[in-house]
């Protein structure tokens, strides 16, 4: 055993796998922070999850010689729904169409001359 050992805490999480956890939490933390940033209309909450699994690793004598650890961490967003908009399908079911004046509804009309639109 080394001769210097640490308190394991969550400020370690910055020392395992090469510093790895520790930003990838500190990534994920920004990922969620700039999606509060760009849809601060959608109420659902954005979740990060560190999860820390530890597995006790016995001796020969049955009793406990050290603990194994590993680190999940993933975050969710909440899934974007967009507006809903009108399609017609295509002659022969080939696939859609849209009015590209108006996404939102099929059978609107351009404000503008047919040779402008």
């Amino acid at each position: 055993m080394p001769t210097t050992l640490a308190v394991f805490d969550v400020a370690a999480l910055d020392q395992i796998h090469e510093g790895r956890v520790g930003r990838l939490v500190k990534q994920q933390l920004g990922r969620l922070a700039a999606d509060c940033y760009d849809r601060p209309a959608d109420k659902s909450p954005r979740k990060l999850v560190i999860e820390l699994l530890l597995r006790p690793v016995i001796d020969q004598k049955g009793n406990l010689h050290k603990v194994k650890l590993e680190a999940q961490v993933r975050a969710k967003v909440p899934t974007y729904v967009s507006p809903e908009y009108d399609l017609a399908v295509a002659d022969g079911a080939r696939g859609f169409l849209f009015n590209p004046a108006d996404p939102t509804d099929l059978d609107a009309r351009s404000l503008l001359p047919e040779d402008d639109a």
